[in-house]
């Protein structure tokens, strides 16, 4: 009964999301506005793994987003994920555009912390994120934002309120998170071989429950490098760190890092080679995880693309090494 609820849900955001979208199509026939334009993308996949569990094939994400302007300088964003058996509302938005140096957003969107969660997940190149930031990030949250680019968009910043507890959640209290990013690209336009740097960091704070209704300051930094050549080959590092103030007046601190490469020997063909690591309690010790992932990502369709991913993981606590095979097709709408 409970499955066939989760399926009633899923099933009734995709039917809502049918009807938005034709009557948004009749409408724009109608008038300028609203002018909103509908597409998405699916990601089936596989996982073997030698360690305990079970090898699977799943529908990892089905995504229908909603973007456009509804009304001049106002644009909406409307996403859900079909894949997702609960809460499958990921974004729902409106962003007022009218100052291009400070666009005001305003309901549930990405949170403005870490690159590699700000990248789409069609946009990814690995076929999951980095440990870290899965475990010190998270993707969506409701709040307001302010954000922009200014000096021929070689800065890059954007600062927001957010409830902190995360995507289809109310505050879990009577304080909201503070979240800021800044991204300089300083050779950006320049034409050179450096036009692909980017330097920039992220934080974030605010108090969040630590276990009844005791609540601690929870604060989290994050640093990014880098750079893109050409479409043909990118270097980026990510390195995040969080404190989170304990019931006992101890902070239990957490951090991790990755770097990843890619590289396209032709337009078809992408190489992967990524590195991370996690601590997610440094005064814990012997619970640390380092993965190794070797991929290849393959374009054979202008909105497909099939890719495999082999990854090396290390657990310190049981002083082991497991291995995991990846595979992901993925076309886009």
């Amino acid at each position: 009964m409970r499955r066939l609820k989760k399926q009633g849900v899923v099933v009734g955001c995709l039917g809502i999301a049918v009807a938005c979208l034709l009557s948004f199509t009749q409408a724009a026939h109608a008038d300028e506005y609203p002018a909103v334009n509908v597409h998405g993308f699916v990601q089936s996949y596989f996982a073997w793994s030698d360690s305990a569990g079970n090898d699977t094939y799943d529908i990892r994400r089905a995504f229908i987003i909603l973007k456009g302007e509804v009304a001049e300088n106002l644009a909406c964003n409307f996403q859900i994920d079909g894949g997702a058996p609960v809460n499958p509302l990921r974004s729902a938005c409106l962003k007022y555009t009218r100052v291009p140096w400070a666009n005001i957003t305003v309901g549930q969107f990405k949170i403005p912390f870490s690159e590699e969660y700000l990248t789409s997940s069609a946009g990814l190149d690995t076929i999951r994120r980095a440990n870290v930031v899965r475990s010190l990030s998270y993707d969506r949250d409701i709040g307001g934002m302010l954000s922009g680019k200014v000096l021929a968009d070689k800065l890059c910043y954007a600062l927001g309120g957010f409830n902190g507890s995360g995507k289809n959640t109310a505050d879990n209290n009577q304080t909201q998170d503070l979240i800021g990013r800044l991204v300089v690209s300083p050779f950006k336009g320049s034409g050179n071989s450096l036009d692909g740097l980017s330097l920039g960091g992220s934080c974030q704070i605010g108090q969040q429950p630590v276990s009844g209704n005791n609540e601690g300051i929870r604060s989290r930094i994050g640093a990014l490098a880098k750079y893109t050549y050409a479409k043909l080959f990118k270097l980026q590092n990510e390195y995040i760190f969080q404190k989170y103030e304990q019931t006992d007046g101890s902070e239990k601190e957490s951090m991790g890092f990755y770097s990843l490469m890619t590289c396209k020997f032709i337009p078809e063909l992408q190489s992967i080679l990524k590195y991370e690591a996690y601590d997610p309690n440094c005064a814990a010790g012997q619970d640390r995880e380092g993965i190794i992932t070797l991929g290849l990502d393959w374009f054979f369709a202008k909105h497909a693309k099939l890719e495999a991913n082999y990854r090396i993981i290390y657990e310190e606590l049981n002083d082991k090494i497991n291995k995991e095979c990846l595979l992901q097709m993925q076309f886009k709408f």
